[in-house]
């Protein structure tokens, strides 16, 4: 539709009878949207929107689930069950700009059984099947931004089914401007030679910030690979170190003279190229013993550069390897071996990848969120993270209680992480005892201002204060 086109039809839908203030509003609204560029989708409604129109979500303590340290310090972890929306509601009263890090493993939307929508599973002969799904996940990714602090990070596991629309709708929620990166995950470390066309090993790992100008990316530490690269053949009081090149592509003026070696030997750059060095700077680091003429100082000279000097830290990459940071089947055995040999929920990430997540976006103190929380693997490696390095934060686990999974899954595992267990080979695992978990359900109060919700509101107002 041309702009004459357009502003004849406003023209009509101005003297139209019939029609009330509000629908001739709506009407034109719908008509002046001109959405160039970006996802668009039939907004499918969600019944626990519906009630959050009319009630307020609250979120109530079950006391006999706390589990308290006798450190007076310990972080304070919590796990709320029920729908993540009406949670997300209420952090949004009590954690509104407070959360460093989110991570999510949202439901893929394969058509197998693994997406609920309205208390219905969308099978892929769902004509909305993605158009449910982006509503889904708009809905809950807007709470999240505004949970967000300053130099907060989101990142969300997801794989081909709904990898290229998850990244549109990030560019609208956060802004594109503010996508960090994607990251390839190696979830399987074997290929699948079943595979109808190609084995797919990975996921993706969709990074955005809060604003990218405000963020910290966390350096890795080396790793023994790397430092062992750097040896000490002469010596060198400075320590171990590697040889670089000192010659450069194209000639320059004052990029080419002779260099003479210990033995006496004249070294020049080939034609065509030039020392990086200027002539001063070359013998000053000749006197200083940082350039390397070999063991018999007959070897074309090059320059020395010691690990004490180097980066102390990887810069972190966009591909995980499964050695690196676990892989599917790690994540099973992992959680199997909390809950006497049984798997009680489909591909658990591994605690080795929610690490290396925590490990580059968190600081000592960060609060964690997870409101996809599954198994509750982001929970079992903050406190894992939190013994190795000293640190101090804290997390909140999201889950429903279909099938039972908060209560014997999620609370479970990481109540035996906590107090110790048993594994399946029988071998007592310590527990991390500094650490508390305290658990709530979620519920309404209703919006109208009556005498009995207001004194319900005051009731449950200390439990939500207790979560800040």
């Amino acid at each position: 539709m041309n702009s004459n086109d357009r502003a004849n039809l406003i023209k009509r839908i101005n003297t139209l009878e019939g029609l009330t203030d509000k629908e001739r509003s709506a009407l034109l609204g719908l008509l002046r949207e001109n959405k160039t560029y970006g996802l668009v989708w039939e907004d499918k409604p969600e019944d626990v929107e519906e009630r959050l129109r009319n009630e307020l979500p609250i979120l109530t303590e079950v006391p006999e689930r706390a589990i308290v340290s006798e450190d007076k310090d310990a972080p304070n972890h919590i796990l709320i069950e029920g729908d993540n929306l009406e949670a997300l509601a209420t952090l949004a009263y009590t954690h509104e700009g407070k959360i460093d890090v989110i991570y999510i493993d949202p439901p893929y939307n394969t058509g197998n059984k693994d997406f609920i929508y309205n208390d219905s599973y969308v099978d892929k002969e769902d004509s909305y099947r993605h158009s449910k799904w982006l509503s889904f996940m708009s809905r809950r990714l807007k709470i999240a931004k505004k949970l967000l602090s300053e130099r907060g990070m989101i990142f969300m596991s997801i794989d081909d089914n709904e990898q290229a629309q998850l990244k549109l709708l990030c560019d609208e929620v956060f802004g594109q401007e503010n996508f960090v990166a994607s990251i390839l995950w190696q979830k399987i470390h074997s290929i699948k030679n079943d595979a109808k066309y190609l084995s797919v090993n990975h996921d993706f790992i969709l990074m955005y910030a809060k604003d990218i100008n405000f963020i910290n990316i966390n350096l890795l530490k080396r790793t023994e690979t790397m430092n062992s690269r750097y040896k000490n053949p002469d010596n060198d009081p400075r320590g171990p170190w590697q040889s670089g090149d000192l010659v450069a592509n194209e000639t320059r003026t004052n990029g080419n003279y002779d260099v003479v070696g210990p033995t006496g030997k004249l070294f020049n750059v080939p034609e065509g190229k030039h020392w990086v060095y200027s002539e001063e700077n070359m013998m000053q680091l000749i006197q200083e013993k940082r350039i390397w003429f070999g063991k018999n100082g007959t070897s074309f000279p090059r320059k020395k550069r010691y690990l004490s000097e180097v980066q102390q830290g990887r810069t972190p990459d966009t591909w995980w390897t499964s050695d690196e940071v676990g892989h599917n089947q790690e994540g099973a055995r992992e959680l199997k071996s909390l809950l006497d040999d049984k798997l009680l929920f489909s591909y658990p990430k591994p605690s080795r990848l929610i690490s290396r997540i925590l490990q580059i976006s968190s600081l000592e103190y960060s609060i964690i969120l997870d409101f996809f929380a599954g198994s509750g693997t982001t929970l079992h490696a903050t406190m894992q993270l939190n013994a190795e390095d000293g640190g101090h934060r804290q997390c909140i686990l999201v889950t429903n209680n279909e099938n039972n999974i908060c209560e014997e899954v999620t609370y479970e595992r990481n109540r035996r992480v906590i107090q110790g267990y048993t594994n399946a080979k029988g071998e007592e695992v310590v527990g991390a005892s500094k650490n508390n978990l305290r658990y709530y359900r979620t519920g309404f109060v209703g919006r109208n201002r009556s005498m009995q919700n207001m004194r319900k509101l005051v009731n449950l107002a200390t439990d939500m204060l207790c979560i800040k």
